[in-house]
C-alpha cells in the first residue's frame, strides 16, 4: 500500500484523487511524505516517464521488512518533486537506491539522522545512511 503524509501527520491537504482508473498523489506545498509499506525488491521507477505523483519531498520505504528498492533518474526526480528539485529517501538495511551517474557530495545530518548527499544532474537526493546505494 502507499500512505502520503504531510510532515509527522496525515492530512487532507495532500491530494489523492482518481482520474478514471489513474489515482493522482499530489503533496501540494509543504514538506511531503510517500510512504511505500507493501512489496519488497523494486517497487517505484521514476525515470521521467507517465507518473501520478507530482511535489513529494520524501519516499519512506518502510522499516522492518525484507526491503524495497527504488530507481530513479534526474528526470524522475524533477517530475515528482517541488522546484527545490530536493528528495529524500529514508528506509533500512536491505532498502535500496539505484540511481545510475549520481555523484556522492558528503553527509548530512537532519533531525539526528545522517543521510548521504548525492548529486544527479541538476536534482540532489539525500539517502539515510542506512539504505543501500547502487550509482
Amino acid at each position: 500500500g502507499v500512505e502520503v503524509t504531510q510532515g509527522q501527520t496525515r492530512l487532507p491537504a495532500i491530494q489523492v484523487r482518481r482520474d478514471g482508473n489513474d489515482v493522482k498523489i499530489d503533496g501540494g506545498v509543504g514538506f511531503d511524505t510517500l510512504l511505500i509499506d507493501k512489496g519488497t525488491g523494486t517497487v517505484l521507477t521514476l525515470n521521467g516517464g507517465a507518473t501520478n505523483i507530482a511535489n513529494i519531498e520524501r519516499i519512506d520505504l518502510g522499516a522492518g521488512d525484507p526491503g524495497r528498492g527504488i530507481t530513479l533518474t534526474e528526470a524522475g526526480v524533477i517530475q515528482v518533486t517541488d522546484s527545490d528539485r530536493e528528495l529524500y529517501v529514508t528506509g533500512d538495511m536491505g532498502d535500496t537506491v539505484t540511481m545510475t551517474g549520481a555523484l556522492y557530495e558528503g553527509q548530512i545530518l537532519v533531525n539526528n539522522h545522517a543521510y548521504n548527499q548525492y548529486g544527479l544532474g541538476t536534482t540532489t537526493i539525500y539517502v539515510e545512511a542506512s539504505v543501500a546505494v547502487i550509482a
